[in-house]
């Protein structure tokens, strides 16, 4: 099976300009790396899956996918990854946006995540690790360019 991680290319809010200028000045990730803004994870029935602070945090999605403003990595998955994947998604579902982890973890690089809440790399990230993928990483430090560099 082929599931996806979408990185969206533009910036429709002053945060997500932040997040863009953030990776490409402190983290030092290439101009073609440090484009994105958010991430969505994408299942084999086109169905997203992320966390957005314009939604308010966790949901699943079914978006209109401009080719101009997204860029796709595949993820080859069998059909019980995907279920156990979708599961966690399901069950973080509904999850408040993670304000306090992305300001903490993503700007001043301190270990301060609140629990349960989630931003759009951190929870594709820590889906993914339910099957194995990306082991290792501390999700909450995950931002869209290391998650794309990381696809690689």
């Amino acid at each position: 099976m082929i599931m996806k991680i979408a990185f969206y290319k533009k910036s429709k809010t002053f945060f997500g300009r932040l997040i863009r200028i953030k990776q490409r000045y402190w983290d030092g990730h290439p101009k073609n790396e440090a484009q994105y803004s958010h991430v969505e994870l994408v299942f084999s029935n086109n169905v997203a899956f992320s966390s957005s602070e314009c939604d308010g945090g966790t949901r699943f999605k079914v978006i209109e996918w401009n080719p101009k403003h997204w860029d796709f990595v595949e993820v080859k998955v069998t059909e019980e990854q995907e279920r156990k994947i979708q599961e966690f998604c399901t069950k973080e579902n509904g999850q408040a946006y993670n304000w306090i982890g992305i300001f903490f973890a993503q700007f001043l690089n301190f270990n301060i995540n609140r629990k349960g809440d989630w931003f759009c790399s951190q929870i594709v990230c820590r889906a993914l690790q339910e099957v194995c993928l990306f082991c290792g990483e501390s999700a909450h430090f995950v931002t869209p360019a290391k998650l794309k560099k990381l696809t690689k």
